[in-house]
């Protein structure tokens, strides 16, 4: 019992005629789909099937093995996760198109917000793969974009020895850069409403006696208008961001 059927069967050499009927009787009969037990993969792949006697065919004209998608493609990605110009085979299909964008070296952005803490560009979706000459993809935020530039929202000057304070119509929840100029005292260069100073940019006296003082601030309005102090024989300005 040295063939093929022999030893698929598991026959051996003390079978008798009536076991070796019997074990091909125990054939049994495949259906015409019919599941696979197990996929291997190494250089190829390995589809493993029950024992049987597959002679039933589909309307393909062959018997066929039935395999779950995922069991030989078992990626998860979908077309939105795989660049555009690229094929691929996951649970979610077989030779499915990569959606995804691929950027240039130079974007540009899409918006601008600022907070107290940061700035944050936001950029299109896609995939950055193309270094400019620095060595990395660029976002381009254009000066000329209304999220970057400066408007001078008020000013005057100079005022008289007495100290002057005034309010400025703002929008809540945007940044300002405010200069105020003069001698000190009571009324030296200072935020009294509406506003939370970011950081100072800028303080000093000025030549040639030192009696002058000036002071830069980025502030961030807390609602419809800043009230602001500044020195006497002074100036403000005041510029808003974006």
């Amino acid at each position: 019992m040295s063939s093929a059927l022999g030893k698929a069967l598991g026959m051996t050499s003390t079978y008798t005629w009536t076991q070796v009927v019997d074990a091909i009787k125990g054939i049994p009969s495949r259906d015409v789909f019919t599941d696979a037990v197990n996929v291997g993969f190494g250089d190829k792949v390995y589809i493993r099937i029950p024992k049987g006697a597959y002679l039933n065919l589909a309307s393909t004209g062959y018997p066929e093995i039935r395999v779950a998608r995922s069991d030989v493609s078992p990626g998860t990605a979908n077309t939105a996760q795989v660049l555009s110009g690229y094929t691929f085979s996951s649970a979610n299909g077989s030779n499915l198109s990569g959606s995804m964008t691929n950027r240039g070296a130079y974007t540009d952005a899409v918006s601008l917000y600022t907070n107290d803490e940061a700035f944050y560009i936001r950029i299109p979706q896609g995939a950055y793969l193309t270094n400019t000459s620095s060595g990395y993809p660029e976002i381009v935020l254009k000066r000329s974009n209304d999220m970057y530039k400066i408007t001078k929202v008020g000013g005057i000057g100079p005022g008289g020895a007495n100290g002057y304070s005034c309010s400025i119509n703002v929008t809540n929840g945007c940044y300002y850069i405010i200069a105020m100029g003069g001698d000190p005292g009571d009324y030296n260069k200072r935020i009294i409403s509406g506003a939370s100073i970011i950081t100072e940019l800028t303080t000093g006296d000025t030549p040639p006696n030192g009696s002058a003082h000036a002071r830069m601030l980025l502030v961030k309005a807390l609602s419809s208008k800043i009230g602001i102090n500044w020195g006497d024989y002074a100036f403000w300005i005041a510029a808003k961001l974006g």
